[in-house]
């Protein structure tokens, strides 16, 4: 038997119960299982005092709550809960197949020992739609078994969505700590973050994502992003910490700055199975500073030798399905040892296709014991099984030797290899199986000098070590007790159709470190074959331009699987090179407008670049870009003028409908007066060197729309428009400040709401009664009254619904300190226009339309 609740309402579907108070929303503990709806905003600044301090008691402590909450798009104000050592914390304790919608908390201080969240400590098949948490401090004390600390959902057990959702605020935690969700957990569950975001402070040690902390099962996040920081050390990423099965990402971004060391990404930070993005980026930067964790509290031996791994989407990933996506955040990963990559970080089973990085990536690093082979490339750092297809990398890379790997964790043990920094490569660090095709660098690789004398390595302008050798992928692949499946290519290492053309420096002095034009080094091994190169490696049309002469700096291997093959003569047989400026210019001319080889319709159609064939990508060596008017085609009413842009040194065009080239043609000076129907054809030119050719038609009717004459940008992914934080990003965890805090919630809190009570002619208050106020629709409280605010004084409509009647009524607000009373009056015993407007001392009366008086409080 439940108690009687006190408010309107029957407690059913159709006839929900009415909340208008903070304790009504106390209430709702009472009968878990009924159906709720706010009447107004809710105010709960008193419940700070509630329970000896401890404040609101968490809803559905005693029996999970199963029913539905409809905020009716009205907010709770000031919720305090103060409960360090108690689990399941929130404005709900546990949500079982329950539903919460429509719903703002503001201003809420949410403390508990394990499963935190805003709006609910643990949530068992529950769904959450439009649920906004703004300006609110959301802190778990467990640091034992698993902080599961959220925004909004602290836990969840089974299957969850969360969609159209926010939060704001900050979140701290020890590990499993999310934007929206710290953790998503339970046996076949699926979770699916749709249309929401996170802008607030992240902040944990394991396993913390700026919408999603760690999730164990199915995962999807679609058209959602994250602005805010996230700062964490193991397994941290923009959007999800960790995800321990397939994760699918669509359409979704970060911005916000990432920090940890351990497996950390831009999008993800780590991921068990599969990962699945599509359309989707990061442009915040990351960080990955071994100076900023405490050996002894992160116990960093432990997690020092692994395969630790740091990516511009994806830190870690066994596979990998990365599609139409890019990187634009700057990286920087200094001290111990990682592998490092301006899309994915490691993974096995890699598949990146039409994207890109633009990031620069600065390093400061040893290789690991265990792992031996870390690579740093601007776009993988280190991959078993992989295929590169249109892609690209323009971000620089920076690399330099860690010196201070020999005093680190001395006790006897040294848990890296010092010496040795990691294979680098403009596109790849390290790859053992690979199939790159049409991708090609353009980002400059700078190699720093060293004291300390180095072991061999290799740097080059595509991959930075070419792996080969059976044995080794056995050991990893029973390493990561994963199963290999098949190859990508049946060649061992395929590079076809690839370039590489940013400058690369070699600043260290000594000769151990090899460089390439397009591979630093290439080791051959443990082959079950005699001569395996000749049967496992594809090299097709691969070029190069970058300060280098050698294709490969070295190749390395045993007698048997290289035969003495890799003579300078046989060399420039399986590669081409341009060796001049002049040379390069020709060849990329010629390749552009006639060699069949590059073919520019199937080969090279789909690279992104922004600016269209890759060749394009180095136009600043090459090729000028196309140019863009400032009118796009199409029909108008008028005649206007139009401008033309482009890197070019000059620009070309014609309006008689022969294509200009670099010596023919009108040289463009200023506008281009379009008054008639016409069209411009027009090229950019740079020494002799002409662009692709702009085609714009314009057709002038009388009855065409007026030009836009603003720029377009095509992006890849469209962005939400938001508004950036602008409280609680500097907060401090100190008792003085969260005193400073609690001291402002009263002043805060005082905004004015105006009061409007509606009466009968007798002065009766009319209880439960509908009222529409500026497209906000309220329900009277047991005084017949709502309560308004952020609203300014002057005159309303009101629509009142009362008894089966219907009613429109103005109001006049003026002083918050008074109540005002709208008496609804029957208008067909009046007898004169609505309009007559009669003061009576204290009473306003309009008849036919509203009467109001006002009452000191």
């Amino acid at each position: 038997m439940h108690a009687q609740y006190s408010g309107l309402g029957s407690g059913t579907i159709e006839l929900p119960y009415v909340i208008t108070t903070c304790s009504q929303l106390q209430e709702i503990g009472d009968d878990p299982t009924a159906h709720y709806v706010l009447g107004n905003d809710i105010y709960c600044e008193e419940s700070e005092l509630w329970n000896d301090g401890n404040g609101f008691i968490p809803i559905g402590g005693g029996q999970d709550f199963w029913g539905t909450l409809d905020g009716n798009s009205f907010t709770i104000y000031d919720l305090y809960i103060n409960r360090p050592e108690e689990n399941n914390i929130g404005l709900f304790h546990t949500i079982e197949g329950g539903e919460v919608k429509n719903l703002t908390l503001e201003r809420a201080y949410v403390r508990g020992n394990g499963r935190v969240g805003a709006l609910a400590g643990q949530s068992s098949d529950g769904d959450y739609f439009n649920i906004s948490v703004i300006d609110s401090i959301v802190i778990s004390e467990d640091i034992y078994f698993g902080s599961n600390v959220g925004g909004i959902v602290g836990f969840s057990e089974d299957s969850i969505t969360i969609e159209n959702c926010s939060f704001n605020g900050t979140v701290t935690g020890y590990n499993y700590v999310g934007g929206l969700l710290g953790n998503g957990y339970g046996g076949g569950s699926e979770i699916y973050i749709i249309d929401s975001y996170n802008e607030g402070v992240i902040s944990g040690k394991s396993g913390v994502g700026g919408l999603v902390g760690v999730s164990s099962y199915i995962h999807e996040i679609s058209n959602s992003y994250n602005t805010g920081s996230v700062v964490g050390f193991y397994r941290v990423g923009g959007l999800v910490g960790y995800s321990q099965y397939d994760i699918s990402i669509t359409d979704s971004y970060n911005e916000g700055s990432i920090s940890g060391y351990y497996r950390v990404g831009g999008l993800v930070g780590g991921v068990e199975e599969k990962v699945t993005i599509l359309r989707s980026y990061n442009e915040g930067p990351i960080s990955s500073l071994l100076e900023n964790y405490d050996p002894e509290e992160y116990d960093l031996p432990s997690w020092i030798d692994q395969y630790v791994c740091v990516g511009g989407l994806v830190g870690a990933a066994w596979k990998s399905d990365i599609s139409k996506s890019y990187n634009l955040g700057n990286m920087q990963a200094l001290g111990g040892s990682r592998s490092v990559g301006g899309i994915l970080g490691c993974g096995g089973l890699v598949d990146i296709q039409e994207t890109y990085n633009k990031g620069d990536i600065e390093t400061e690093l040893t290789i690991s014991r265990m792992v031996s082979i870390d690579g740093v490339g601007g776009l993988v750092g280190m991959a078993i099984n992989m295929k590169l297809m249109n892609t690209y990398n323009a971000g620089n890379l920076s690399v330099s030797y860690w010196n201070d790997c020999t005093e680190y964790f001395t006790d006897g043990y040294l848990y890296f290899s010092c010496g040795y920094f990691p294979f680098s490569g403009g596109l790849v660090g390290t790859s053992m199986v690979s199939s790159v095709r049409n991708s090609y660098n353009r980002g400059d690789i700078t190699i720093a000098e060293s004291q300390e004398e180095l072991a061999e390595g290799g740097v080059g302008g595509l991959f930075g070590l070419l792996l080969m050798d059976e044995w080794m992928i056995n050991d990893i692949v029973n390493n990561f007790e994963k199963d290999f499946v098949e190859r990508v290519t049946t060649y061992i290492a395929e590079l076809i159709n690839n370039f590489a053309v940013g400058l690369i420096t070699n600043l260290y002095t000594g000769d151990n470190v090899f460089v390439g034009g397009l591979v630093g080094m290439f080791f051959a091994g443990n082959c079950t074959d005699n001569n395996c190169v000749d049967e496992y490696i594809n090299f097709q049309n691969n070029w190069w331009f970058n300060g280098i002469t050698k294709a490969i700096g070295t190749v390395v291997g045993d007698i048997f699987s290289i035969p003495q093959m890799y003579s300078e003569e046989q060399e420039e047989g399986r590669f081409e090179r341009a060796s001049t400026m002049e040379i390069f210019k020709t060849y990329s001319h010629k390749v552009y407008n006639t060699d069949p080889e590059w073919d520019f319709n199937t080969i090279w159609n789909s690279v992104y670049d922004g600016k269209g064939y890759p060749v394009l990508g180095i136009q600043s060596l090459v090729m000028p870009s196309a140019p863009v008017a400032s009118v796009v085609s199409g029909t108008y009413s008028s005649g206007f003028n139009v401008s033309l842009s482009s890197s070019a040194s000059t620009i070309r065009y014609t309006i008689n409908g022969i294509n200009p080239s670099c010596s023919t043609g009108i040289i463009y000076t200023g506008l281009i007066p379009i008054s008639s129907s016409s069209v411009i054809k027009a090229i950019g030119c740079s020494d002799d060197v002409s662009s692709s050719l702009s085609e714009f038609t314009y057709i002038i009717l009388p009855s065409g729309p007026t030009p836009d004459t603003t720029p377009s940008l095509t992006t890849l992914i469209k962005r939400k428009i938001y508004t950036p934080p602008t409280v609680l990003e500097n907060l401090e965890s100190s008792s003085e400040v969260q005193e400073e805090k609690e001291e402002t919630k009263v002043e805060e809190s005082k905004e004015v709401v105006f009061r409007i009570k509606i009466v009968d002619e007798k002065g009766n208050a009319l209880v439960g009664a509908k009222v529409i106020f500026e497209g906000k629709e309220y329900i009277t409280d047991m005084n017949g009254e709502i309560r308004v605010n952020g609203i300014e004084s002057g005159e309303y409509v009101l629509k009142i619904t009362h008894d089966g009647k219907e009613y429109e009524q103005g109001v006049v607000l003026g002083n918050s300190n008074l109540v005002t009373e709208v008496i609804l009056e029957d208008t067909e015993k009046k007898d004169f226009p609505w309009w007559v407007v009669i003061a009576v001392g204290s009473v306003l009366l309009v008849t036919g339309v509203y009467a109001f008086r006002k009452k000191q409080i």
